[in-house]
């Protein structure tokens, strides 16, 4: 998150720089934190994990992935259901899709 920047805007940033597609939120799904979750990247850094996952749509652009990524494909929900994640990614994806059977939207 830059200095002076909203959460949503934040995410809409990343978005853009990660994969090329300007969006738009338009709900809130879920917060997530874990104190017994720690992510440890290769440099040696440890975090402690903390995640929003926002619904949004596609406005523009095109699918490009940025240095952080080695490839990107689209699978369906039920898909990505039946692929080996981790516990923490699996609980994300099924209430996005719980969240696609009733949406619900948020002001900001």
């Amino acid at each position: 998150m830059d200095f002076g920047e909203s959460l949503v805007q934040c995410a809409v940033r990343e978005v853009r720089e990660e994969t090329g597609f300007d969006i738009e939120i338009s709900a809130l799904i879920g917060t997530y934190t874990d104190p017994n979750v720690l992510i440890a990247y290769s440099d040696g850094e440890i975090r402690q994990e903390f995640t929003l996952v926002y619904a949004a749509k596609i406005k523009s652009g095109e699918l490009r992935i940025d240095h952080e990524s080695k490839e990107a494909i689209w699978v369906s929900i039920a898909d990505g259901l039946r692929l080996p994640l981790a516990d923490s990614q699996l609980r994300r994806l099924q209430d996005v899709a719980r969240y696609r059977e009733r949406p619900i939207t948020f002001l900001r």
